[in-house]
């Protein structure tokens, strides 16, 4: 039962404006409600939904106002009298793109929100300051030149200042020109001068887990090759960058640390096609270390670093990348074929340039592996594959196996896939039929994958794909798509604004994780855009498609349906194979040639020992191998009949079986394959002992720590901290926060390994490190840890606490005004 009316409960049009004035209500208490608790962390607690949202560009025009002062995102300074349309050469301009001349610079035009409100202006010089309000209603006061500092400051008040723009024109060469937004619309307060992001901004990302940065670092359409051309987050949008998209250049990778630190969110950030190897690493080493502008503090241990190489880099649209990535493996593979693109054979040069995505993918992987260490990949640092939804035989699979047959031969022999990728999988879009004239807002809901069941075969083929390779199913974008291309546009503009739409969001979400889906980015926290936007303006958070997000961001997980039971599966019954490969399949029968697979995906619902199995005949001198979700489990080579059995611990969720044939061009025959659960048996042997421990003072009272994964005969299920040689609490992963310290103070850590049996490992070598004297504004914006530690003593998961009553609190309420009687879900708090 949904809080969002269902879309066969309504029949007519006035009980779409019912529901739809109901739910403004609705909107409004929920939001309410969910203002009552702190932001959400990074990565929520087991169980819960993980949502994240994609925050848009730094364009003037870009309704998202990321940052609180405006000239962060205003346009280039311009010659005098030019409505800032002709910009000044970089001969009048200094190193970082202040004008040395009189100039002109729209700080805004096209902003579709209400600006209303007093802004303070300063600048380093005497220049005389003119505004141009547009057609706004303005003043400017109190302007003050203070000899000894230099800087002039000023009073901006604007009134009926929607939609419209803003030019400042100055009389000599200005400096480090800040203006100050209101801290909301018609507001007297402006931000103070020391606060990076908008106060609205960062209300409207706060119910979000996770912020993907592809929009504003421009990754698409993007030239930069050095880390030197990188931007600067001291140079104004006057240094002008040729060969951009229409984004433009893009923001600095140091703000993207200090949001996400701020706001203890996820990050997620996309490599540009052309960076070379060092401006990777560079990239790598700041997310790590961070700078002198971020003040020497990389990107806090909790906040977890999601790495992808370029964005759509199948897209051959516009101004994405696909056809520039096409040109670079066809120059690539003139050059002799050095990365293995053609391993099997293959001379269509599109499949080179979908295996360059996983082979470029890969050496980021290796090269943030190098810069954080074994012990922060896959725990911290996250590296992600992404393709096309839904085409399991097109660019993901090209790449996926690429890697596993082309790239790790001649570069890491014994690795998997999963070794340098967490996740991976197409978006998660689903919308209506666009080029149909017939829509209607009744008709809408059922079109195509608005109704949730057409999706489904989309889901699987991604899930699937992912299940194969020992990867997450994640999404670098996703949400309801209503394209704009001409055809019942009206329609899809009232759907977008709709109650009905939030019943849209959480039914998909809900299908997205009975697939097996992880994290979902959301597309896109742009106001104004029907199209994929989330709100009508920043200041707006009321529409019904981003209170269905905010509440399953703070909602529990729905269960996994997709997957078979632990069972004997027919041979030919798998879920996936081969594609462009000669797979034979004979009755309930599949014969594999040489480097040929079929995989079977399960879901298990009791974690523990399984025995797997592989039926086979008509083995002829190949060799077959099972793996498990992409990790060889065991091989052997195979003559007529027999059964290859490996067993291995699984834990509750999707997972793939697959037999593989490989070492000769000669075949076998799959049979059936078989996953049950194992027999018990005594279990005396203890994990080892946890290695290269290493933390981060996160505050005067919080540390951080992480540990290298110990080993296990079956499997580790649970380490032990020590502070002082007492428990400190436990860890179902390899990283725990530690809270409530004193400041100033070294402790000591030493952690053990425990498995399901209670064998635990003997103690580790000792960690000390010092507490700071006082709380930095970072690390004070969190009081409970992430959801990568558990801590019996110190705090629950991150996002978790008190959300799950709060969560009841905002349903209750909408509930209640919906006139509904039951709960979103049959969920007990």
């Amino acid at each position: 039962m949904s809080l969002f009316p269902a879309y066969d409960s309504i029949r007519s049009k006035s009980d779409f404006a019912g529901c739809h004035n109901r739910l403004r209500t609705v909107v409004l208490a929920v939001l309410f409600s969910l203002s009552m608790y702190s932001a959400l962390h990074a990565e929520p607690a087991a169980g819960q939904n993980y949502v994240g949202i994609n925050i848009g560009t730094v364009s003037d025009w870009e309704g998202n106002i990321i940052f609180a002062d405006a000239m962060k995102q205003a346009r280039v300074f311009a010659s005098p009298g030019t409505s800032g349309g002709t910009a000044l050469p970089s001969s009048s301009l200094d190193v970082h793109g202040w004008p040395r001349v009189a100039s002109e610079v729209i700080v805004w035009h096209g902003l579709k929100r209400d600006n209303s409100g007093t802004y303070v202006l300063t600048f380093e010089s005497d220049a005389v300051v003119t505004p141009d309000f547009g057609w706004a209603t303005g003043s400017f006061s109190s302007v003050v030149y203070d000899l000894k500092t230099k800087t002039t400051m000023a009073l901006l008040k604007l009134t009926n200042a929607a939609d419209t723009a803003l030019l400042l024109s100055f009389s000599g060469g200005v400096r480090n020109v800040k203006l100050m937004r209101p801290i909301a619309p018609g507001s007297a307060t402006s931000h103070e001068a020391t606060e990076d992001f908008s106060r609205p901004f960062l209300k409207a990302i706060e119910p979000f887990h996770a912020l993907r940065f592809m929009d504003y670092s421009s990754s698409y359409g993007n030239p930069q090759i050095k880390w030197s051309e990188r931007v600067q987050p001291d140079e104004t949008n006057s240094i002008v960058r040729t060969g951009y998209s229409w984004i433009g250049k893009g923001g600095a990778w140091e703000y993207v640390i200090k949001l996400c630190n701020q706001t203890k969110k996820d990050a997620w950030i996309c490599v540009p096609l052309y960076a070379n190897d060092d401006f990777v690493r560079q990239l790598a080493r700041l997310f790590r270390d961070g700078n002198a502008f971020t003040g020497g503090v990389g990107l806090d241990m909790p906040v977890k670093l999601y790495v992808e190489y370029g964005n759509e880099l199948w897209n051959t649209a516009g101004s994405f990348d696909g056809n520039p990535n096409h040109e670079l493996a066809i120059a690539e593979h003139a050059a002799g074929d050095p990365y293995a693109y053609q391993y099997d054979g293959d001379a269509n040069d599109w499949v080179w340039a979908w295996r360059r995505v996983g082979k470029r993918g890969a050496d980021v992987s290796l090269i943030f592996r190098q810069e954080f260490g074994d012990y922060r990949m896959m725990t911290q640092v996250r590296p992600v594959i992404c393709w096309q939804q839904g085409y399991d035989g097109g660019p993901g699979y090209q790449a996926l196996t690429y890697v596993e047959h082309g790239y790790i031969p001649l570069v890491a022999p014994g690795k998997t896939v999963g070794y340098f990728f967490y996740g991976g999988g197409g978006s998660a879009y689903y919308g209506p039929e666009g080029n149909s004239d017939t829509l209607t807002l009744e008709n809408i809901w059922g079109s195509e994958t608005m109704t949730s069941s057409n999706w489904e075969p989309a889901l699987k083929s991604d899930v699937n794909l992912c299940a194969s390779f020992g990867l997450k199913r994640i999404a670098y974008e996703g949400g309801p798509s209503l394209d704009n291309v001409g055809h019942s546009e009206s329609v899809k503009e009232q759907a977008w604004a709709h109650s009905a739409m939030g019943t849209a969001i959480m039914e998909h979400h809900d299908k997205w994780s009975a697939f097996g889906g992880d994290m979902l980015m959301y597309y896109t926290l742009r106001p104004n855009d029907y199209q994929w936007g989330f709100m009508k303006t920043i200041d707006d958070l009321t529409l019904p498609k981003y209170a269905g997000v905010a509440l399953l961001a703070n909602a529990p997980r729905s269960p996994i349906k997709y997957g078979r039971a632990p069972s004997t599966v027919d041979g030919n019954s798998y879920d996936l194979k081969n594609w462009f490969a000669n797979t034979i399949w004979m009755g309930t029968k599949v014969t594999l040639g040489h480097n040929q697979w079929t995989s079977y995906t399960f879901n298990i619902t009791q974690p523990g020992l399984y025995d797997i199995g592989v039926a086979y005949s008509e083995g002829k001198g190949s060799e077959l191998q099972l793996l498990v979700d992409g990790a060889e489990l065991t091989n052997a080579p195979v003559n007529g009949a027999g059964n290859l059995i490996g067993r291995v611990l699984l834990s509750a969720g999707l997972h793939s079986v697959r037999p593989k044939s490989f070492g000769t061009k000669l075949s076998v025959t799959v049979d059936a394959v078989t996953l049950a659960l194992a027999t018990a048996s005594a279990d005396t042997l203890a994990p080892s002992v946890p290695t290269n421990i290493n933390g981060v003072t996160e505050s005067a009272s919080r540390i951080s720590l992480t540990w290298a994964a110990a080993t296990d005969d079956v499997a580790v299920t649970n380490y032990i901290i020590y502070r002082n040689g007492t428990p400190a609490g436990t860890s179902s992963r390899t990283s725990f926060v530690d809270i409530g310290l004193n400041a100033s103070t070294t402790y000591s850590y030493n952690i053990k390994a425990s498995d399901a049996a209670g064998n635990t490992s003997a103690m580790s070598t000792g960690f000390a490190i010092t507490t700071s004297a006082s709380s930095s504004s970072n690390s004070s914006s969190s009081s409970s840890s992430s959801s990568s530690s558990s801590s019996g003593a110190s705090s629950s998961g991150g996002g978790g606490g008190g959300a799950p009553s709060d969560w009841y609190i905002a349903t209750m309420l909408a509930m209640l005004v919906c006139g509904r009687k039951r709960l979103m879900r049959k969920t007990a708090l």
